[in-house]
């Protein structure tokens, strides 16, 4: 709908309420409340929900519905939650309004997702599914807000390609709705999962055109800010850390300001990681302390990621036992896809404590679990680790190279040979002394060394390479 035929069902909403006539008001507002909610401020939706008396309030369930929706356009998760459960309870006894129920299951599985509580995610949209489902053809918002959805769910649980499809026809539903910042957010979901399967092409693409709706749609400040965090992954995953961590800085500075702890928090963690990255690890150690304190005081679920961030700055600065301490911890709570994650930490400190059969154990598990799902990012990670183990083992060069030959044909084609994820200088540089013995990618082995993110770990490998008297290697150092 076109904004100007929004004003018009503004003024209606307006002058209905000026009449007194709260049960025609509250109907006609629900009508357009997805795409009112979608197009306007958060400020400006409240202040049209402002004038319902709370004797209506309580005798209305499309008030309630309304009250709920308001509420989650403010962020303010307790109320909304409140008055969503209300109404979708009262809807169902009566089996009403099948769309406006799949609506509230949706708003209540995205702030479930905010608190990374994902059984709760997927059963609200299980539930969105069986109503649609029932629907037959529905509105166009409703099924693109089913597919981001599912989208973010997937990028959750272990089913990253999948949700790469999910989002981009969440992104193409809502533009054909003329909806802006459904669409920018599907384009963001777009480009993290796209990034997560190792096609920076598609991620750029999808940050382009979130850009561009940004710049065309009059969208609140809190979207530059997912904006300025998206782009901020782009550079750390491509291995432009000077860039990351300007972008990062900014993008903190942001959220400071905007008073949200979550984004605060999100933002101070990416911060820390890209300090990890650059080697500066006392810093990044202080900013995830930074981070501990925001999620105390607002989501203490987040502290397993904080604590398997620190676990692995204690495992590149060879403080094993705290590296292992600090990921059996996060293990602790966590579910079956942050296992497949923590447990990579876990695995690396067997690994440089020499325990082969435990760390294979682990990442192969792992490993498993990244194939599947398409992260291209993280299997190239584990595969490294893995690789490490079996030339620690003696193994033969082939059973290497079966092993890595999907990830690095990848890792060839990227315009920088580094993966963020799991980056261990000492492990990677053996692995990259490896490949120069090979002949289908001594280049790859080269780069690894000359883009120079192996620091002193990368040279040290290289010189004790050329004192042990490998010829095919004295040249490269």
């Amino acid at each position: 709908m076109p904004i100007e035929q929004f004003e018009t069902v503004l003024q209606q909403i307006r002058s209905l309420q000026e009449q007194g006539e709260w049960p025609p008001a509250a109907q006609l507002f629900a009508e357009h409340a997805a795409g009112l909610i979608d197009r306007l401020p958060a400020a400006t939706i409240a202040a049209l929900f402002a004038p319902f008396p709370s004797s209506a309030i309580e005798r209305l369930p499309t008030l309630w519905y309304l009250a709920g929706l308001v509420n989650a356009a403010l962020n303010q998760a307790t109320d909304a939650e409140r008055w969503l459960g209300r109404a979708v309870e009262y809807y169902a006894g009566r089996q009403a309004h099948p769309e406006r129920q799949a609506w509230i299951h949706l708003e209540l599985a995205r702030i479930e997702y905010r608190r990374d509580d994902f059984a709760h995610v997927q059963a609200h949209v299980d539930s969105a599914l069986q109503l649609v489902a029932q629907m037959g053809p529905g509105s166009s918002t409703l099924q693109a807000f089913l597919y981001y959805m599912i989208a973010n769910l997937c990028a959750d649980t272990g089913r990253v390609a999948d949700g790469v499809g999910y989002a981009q026809a969440s992104a193409q539903e809502y533009h054909r709705h003329g909806s802006t910042l459904g669409e920018f957010r599907a384009l963001l979901t777009v480009a993290s999962l796209a990034r997560q399967t190792g096609d920076f092409r598609i991620e750029r693409d999808a940050l382009v055109q979130a850009r561009a709706c940004y710049q065309t749609g009059r969208l609140e400040p809190y979207s530059f800010e997912s904006l300025l965090g998206a782009e901020t992954h782009l550079d750390w995953y491509r291995g432009d850390l000077t860039g990351a961590l300007e972008k990062a800085q900014t993008w903190l500075t942001i959220a400071q300001g905007s008073g949200y702890s979550r984004r605060r928090l999100y933002a101070t963690l990416v911060l820390g990681n890209v300090l990890r990255a650059l080697g500066r690890y006392d810093q990044s150690l202080q900013v995830y302390q930074a981070a501990r304190r925001i999620a105390a005081e607002s989501n203490p679920n987040f502290t397993r990621w904080i604590d398997v961030q620190e676990s692995w700055v204690a495992a590149l600065q060879g403080r094993l036992d705290d590296a292992a301490m600090l990921a059996e911890r996060a293990l602790a709570p966590a579910d079956h896809g942050q296992r497949m994650s923590f447990q990579v930490n876990l695995a690396v400190v067997y690994l440089l404590n020499g325990r082969w059969p435990d760390a294979e154990e682990l990442l192969r598990e792992s490993l498993d679990f990244y194939r599947r799902s398409q992260d291209q990012v993280a299997t190239c990670a584990i595969s490294f680790h893995l690789a490490y183990a079996q030339l620690a083992k003696k193994a033969r060069s082939s059973e290497i190279l079966d092993l890595l030959q999907p990830d690095l044909r990848w890792l060839d084609g990227c315009d920088n040979a580094y993966f963020p994820l799991w980056w261990h200088p000492v492990l990677v540089s053996r692995v990259a002394l490896w490949l120069l013995t090979t002949t289908d990618y001594r280049a790859l082995g080269r780069r690894l060394f000359l883009q120079r993110r192996l620091g002193a770990d990368g040279l040290r490998t290289l010189q004790e390479a050329a004192c042990a008297g490998n010829g095919a290697l004295s040249v490269e150092a």
